[in-house]
This record gives structure tokens, C-alpha cells and sequence, in this order.
């Protein structure tokens, strides 16, 4: 199907009736510095410059993001479009252009001020629109009216026309694979696209699996899918600055997984205390949520006191709603206050000699850690314990001298004490002393294993940890991430899929250079988590405002990053490297309004790498909304 030169409009394409016409001026090689043509992340081998004609309309119509298409030299019968995406457009006029500060003042300001009057004319004689685009290495073939997108470059023609993708085909390019997912069909056509979209609209987030609009074409709504499945597994991660909407658009990602998703748990490390708020319409309708604080809570008016509101939710008719469902919450035994005195059970002490092997594979005494983890399987077993039994200090101590005799029996001395697996012994008995005798618990208390053997469970459930005491947080995600870890990796399950949510990322995963102590612990145990977890179906989901701060090692682990307004350069300049974003593109963000983000994702779009630049729904409006349906 090949397309004239003065066709204006087709199936596939627009040129906004005849506005956009415009020609490939050239391609050059991307350096990856910051020239004239703007900078270049390293996985765009080439710019491509364009020219179009000046129309003063066209200018208000384009955007940043938008994907081009230029035939190229693959072009034979079939149509084959090279795809490229809009970095950058500004107008130009040839006669500002001859202008130097040579030139004699009042002639330069003479031909500055006449050039004002030619900006509301179409004169394509003197102005023209500059447009840079990186390829996003993607052909686009169209064969007997059908559209296949195949992965690579092409070189395309230079002085080819260039054609802008419509609303349609772009919603089929940026959702094609998801929505495979969705229709259970090995292949989708643009149709499916239209039907499925025309379906959707508009509707509930129970049934519309969207988790924004994409920002393109003015007036337009183009949902964007997501494969929650990898999104989850593959990690992800929030980056904006303050008040750009981070817990806003986590909660809305949560609650659209955990609609569209079965097999899924999430815990929430809530240091901020904004989530009870943000998914109190999750936490209300679902039986098996939970709300864990430090302390007790007397009614529903305190817990109101205790948490983050946004602002449009502190009006005294939404607060009293909010305080009426926070007294269902706490009616319906959801809220569970952390118990912290110290127990241990056999499952914990299995995963600490567990981790400790690990950890001294390459000592010589490394064959006695099996013969201890025989002997402690074989208590069990003698014992009628089970993995989550309390082990009481009696037996404790009991195990120590039986690790001591096993030591003896392998003629390992037990006088210097100071490495492993010499000193486990001593560290159990040091555990003996620290542990308290069993009491009655009340039915509003939990334990850290109760918490681990609810996320061991097959229950669909979504857990709040609303704790502001960073060093109580911190001491909890090292303990139930290195858990969680360690027990899936014996039993090799990988569901259900969980998510780690930890919001305010900078007070868990601090840079090992700049952390120390429990610091250092858990930035590491969650690196640990984002290396390991995908192949057991656990995922992390990271939200900060510095990237500058945090553990890169865990920052390379995601394949998923949604970018709001970064205004510190170093920040765009790390994502830039790392998401293989075009620098002119995250420049854009600066001018980001909140909600307003770019999505770049290795897994879990329709198109892998590809930077969307997406309005993300509202989790307010769908509060708001479930507050007055509720009441």
C-alpha cells in the first residue's frame, strides 16, 4: 500500500489535514554529548533532522513523543517505515537567521520587530518548523492493510516524507502486546485495539485495567496498558520531586494490580504514612487487607491524627468520611498493632544458618553447617515442632551444645570464637537470653511471624506497614525481605507474586557509601531482594525524590521507571544513562505538571524502551468517588 505524497490522511497516519508537511533533512551519528541537535542517551546511534513547513497551527499541535515514520531502504513491495520519536521542535526564520551581532543595532531590531507580523502567516518562503527525532529502533511494516512493528534499524530515505502515527496506531503500538495478554489471542489487530479501547472507556478502574492517558494528540484520550505481571516481577521504580504525585500514582499502580492481577500480594514499608489514606477504598473492600502500626490505637479520630492527608481531603465534610471508614477498619479487626518483643521460631533459625552458609561457602568448615541444618531438620521431626514453632530458651540452648558436639565430632576447636562457624553456637545462647516467655496475645496484636507467614500464604491480600520510626521500618524490611527470600528460594515457589513497596526509597536504600549500620543492612538486603527475587516472583517497587542518594546496584535491577519532574541535572543525567532516555526528552519533564510523567520499561509495555509520556489517573478522583458512593 504505498502512500502519495498528497495524501493528507490514511488509516494508519495523520498530518493534521495537510498542516504537517514535512520532508527527512538528514541523519547524522548520535556522539552522546550535548550538541546543537541536542543530547543523546547511548542507545540512539542516530539523529534525524526534519523539516517541515511553517503553520502556525502545526505548531500548537505537535508535542515531544510524538512518533514519526520515514520509509526506508527495506521499502519494496510491502510498505517499511523507520520510527522515530520527536526530541525536540522549534520554528525557524530565514530572515532572524541572517541576523549578527554585527550587524548594525537598529537594522537588527528593525528586522526583529518585522519578523513578529510573519509568525501568523503560512509563509513557508520564510519560516520553517526544526524537528529532531531519535529512532526508536522499530520498523513499521504495513502489508495488505495490516501493521507489523519488527525490532532494529533501518536507515531511512533521506528526503522521504515524513508521516506522523495517528491515535489509533499508536495506541495499537504502545498496547499491542498487553492487550494479546487480555484477549488471550496470539495476535491482535489495530480492530481489537479500537473495539477494546471503545469498550473500556470511561469506565471503572474495576474494569479498566489502564493506568493513564497518553499524553500526544490535544483533546485526545489514549489509555496506556501495562503488563502488571512483569511490572511487578521486573521491578519498577517512581522518581519525581517533591510534589510531583510519587505515593499518588504508587497507589494508583497498586490498586490497578491488585484489580487486574490474582496471584498478588504487596506490602507497603508506609515510613510516611500516606497509603491507609491513599488506598482506603482497597483497605475497606478487601476482607484480607491489613493496617499494621506501632502502637495502639484508641479510635478512629487518633488513627485520623497519626496519617498523611492530601490537602483537597482535609475539608471537615471529607474528613468526617474518612473518619467513618477508618472506624469500619478498625471494626472489622484490619488494624493489627506490631508486636516487637523479641521471639524466634525454628523457620528463623533455619534461615540465618542458611544465610550465614551462604555467606562462608568458601571457608573451610563450610560442610558443618549441612550437618546442623540435618540435625535441627531431625529435631523437628523427633520433637513434633513445625518450621513456625516458637523455640523457647531452653531449647535454644539445647541446639547450641548439640552444634557445639557436632563442632567436636569434626575436630573443630571451639576455643576462638571470634568466626564462623565457631561462633554460631554462642549466638544462639546470646538469643536464649533475649527471648521473653510466651503470653496470652490479644486479638488486635501480630507478630513479624505472623506477618511472614501471611505473605507465605496463597490469600490475595495487600499489607500497610503505616510505621514512621525509620529504624523500626528499617529493622523490619531487613528481617521479612531476607526472610521471604531465603524461604522461597528452598521451597523454589514463585507464587503468588508479592511487591516490596518502599516509599521514601532514600531511608532503605541509602548508597553503601554514604550508609552505615542497620543503614547499610538493609539497602543491602533489598539489593539482595531486587538481584534474586524475580526469579521467585517477588518484586520491588522504589519511590524517591534524589536517585543521587541510593544503591545503584539496586537502582539497575529495575525494568520499569516512571519519571516526573527531575529539576537536579545529575538526576536526569543518571536516567538518561540508564533508561536509554534521549536528554532533550527528560528535559521536557522540568515543565511537567503533577501526574504528568514518562514511562520507559524494558517488560511490561506494549513496546520495550520506548519513553511514553503519559497523564496517570487520579487516585484522588477515585476516592472522592468512592467516598461518595459509599455514603
Amino acid at each position: 500500500m504505498k502512500l502519495s505524497d498528497s495524501e493528507e490522511e490514511n488509516e494508519f497516519f495523520t498530518t493534521f489535514n495537510g498542516e504537517f508537511d514535512a520532508r527527512l533533512s538528514d541523519v547524522s551519528v548520535a556522539s552522546g554529548v550535548r550538541t546543537e541537535k541536542g543530547t543523546v542517551a547511548g542507545a540512539a546511534r542516530f539523529l534525524c533532522g526534519i523539516k517541515a513547513k511553517y503553520n502556525k497551527d502545526l505548531m500548537r499541535k505537535l508535542s515531544e513523543g510524538m512518533i514519526l515514520a520515514v520509509r526506508n531502504f527495506k521499502s519494496e513491495q510491502m510498505e517499511r517505515y523507520t520510527l522515530m520519536e520527536i526530541s525536540r521542535f522549534w520554528p525557524e526564520h530565514f530572515g532572524l537567521k541572517g541576523v549578527s551581532e554585527s550587524l548594525y543595532y537598529p537594522i537588527q531590531r528593525e528586522i526583529i520587530e518585522q519578523s513578529v507580523k510573519d509568525w501568523d502567516k503560512d509563509d513557508a518562503s520564510t519560516m520553517m518548523v526544526r524537528i529532531n527525532a531519535v529512532p526508536i529502533n522499530y520498523d513499521l511494516i504495513i502489508e495488505n492493510n495490516c501493521l507489523v512493528f519488527e525490532n532494529g534499524w533501518t536507515f531511512p530515505l533521506i528526503g522521504e516524507k515524513v508521516w506522523i502515527l495517528n491515535k489509533s496506531t499508536i495506541g495499537y503500538l504502545f498496547n499491542k502486546e498487553v492487550l494479546k495478554d487480555l484477549l488471550d489471542k496470539e495476535t491482535v489487530t489495530i480492530k481489537d485495539w479500537k473495539d477494546y479501547e471503545e469498550k473500556v472507556a470511561n469506565s471503572k478502574p474495576e474494569i479498566n485495567p489502564r493506568i493513564g492517558k497518553i499524553q500526544m494528540f490535544t483533546g485526545e484520550e489514549i489509555p496506556l496498558l501495562v503488563n502488571f505481571e512483569d511490572l511487578i516481577r521486573y521491578h519498577f521504580g517512581v522518581f519525581a520531586f517533591t510534589g510531583g504525585g510519587k505515593s499518588n500514582l504508587v497507589a494508583n499502580l497498586i490498586r490497578k494490580a491488585f484489580l487486574h492481577k490474582d496471584n498478588i500480594k504487596v506490602i507497603i514499608f508506609d515510613i510516611s504514612c500516606e497509603y491507609i489514606v491513599l488506598l482506603l477504598d482497597l483497605l475497606s473492600k478487601e476482607k484480607s487487607a491489613k493496617i499494621i502500626v506501632d502502637r495502639e490505637v484508641k479510635n478512629s479520630e487518633e488513627l485520623y491524627k497519626s496519617i498523611v492527608k492530601p490537602k483537597a481531603f482535609e475539608k471537615e465534610e471529607i474528613k468526617n468520611k474518612i473518619i467513618e471508614k477508618l472506624n469500619g477498619l478498625i471494626s472489622s479487626k484490619k488494624i493489627k498493632v506490631l508486636d516487637l518483643a523479641e521471639k524466634k521460631t525454628y523457620q528463623r533459625l533455619l534461615t540465618f544458618l542458611e544465610k550465614v552458609k551462604e555467606d562462608n561457602s568458601d571457608k573451610p568448615y563450610y560442610f558443618v553447617f549441612d550437618q546442623w541444618i540435618d540435625f535441627l531438620q531431625k529435631y523437628l521431626e523427633e520433637e513434633g515442632k513445625e518450621l513456625e514453632s516458637l523455640i523457647s530458651p531452653e531449647e535454644l540452648d539445647e541446639i547450641a551444645d548439640e552444634f557445639d558436639k557436632i563442632l567436636e565430632k569434626n575436630q573443630i576447636k571451639t576455643t576462638d570464637r571470634r568466626y564462623a562457624p565457631q561462633n554460631i553456637p554462642p549466638i544462639l545462647k546470646g538469643w536464649a537470653t533475649t527471648l521473653k516467655p510466651a503470653e496470652e496475645k490479644k486479638e488486635n496484636v501480630i507478630t513479624v511471624d505472623e506477618i511472614l507467614g501471611s505473605l507465605e500464604s496463597d490469600e490475595k491480600e495487600v499489607i500497610v506497614l503505616n510505621i514512621p520510626d525509620p529504624e523500626k521500618i528499617r529493622n523490619l524490611a531487613i528481617t521479612i525481605t531476607t526472610e521471604i527470600l531465603s524461604r522461597r528460594k528452598r521451597e523454589f515457589k514463585i507464587s503468588p507474586f508479592i511487591l516490596f513497596v518502599f516509599d521514601e526509597a532514600q531511608e532503605f536504600i541509602k548508597s553503601l557509601d554514604k550508609a552505615r549500620g542497620k543503614e547499610k543492612d538493609c539497602s543491602e538486603a533489598i539489593e539482595d531482594l531486587s538481584r534474586h527475587g524475580r526469579k521467585y516472583g517477588l518484586g520491588v517497587c522504589i519511590s524517591t525524590q534524589r536517585i543521587a542518594h541510593l544503591n545503584t546496584n539496586v537502582l539497575q535491577q529495575l525494568h520499569t521507571y516512571f519519571i516526573g519532574t527531575l529539576p537536579r541535572p545529575y538526576d536526569r543525567g543518571y536516567v538518561s544513562d540508564v533508561c536509554t532516555i534521549d536528554r532533550d526528552i527528560l528535559d521536557k519533564t522540568l515543565e511537567f505538571g503533577k501526574g504528568e510523567w514518562i514511562v520507559s520499561s524494558n517488560s511490561a509495555t506494549g513496546i520495550p524502551n520506548v519513553p511514553i509520556f503519559i497523564k496517570a489517573d487520579n487516585t484522588e478522583e477515585v476516592l472522592l468517588n468512592f467516598l461518595r458512593i459509599s455514603s
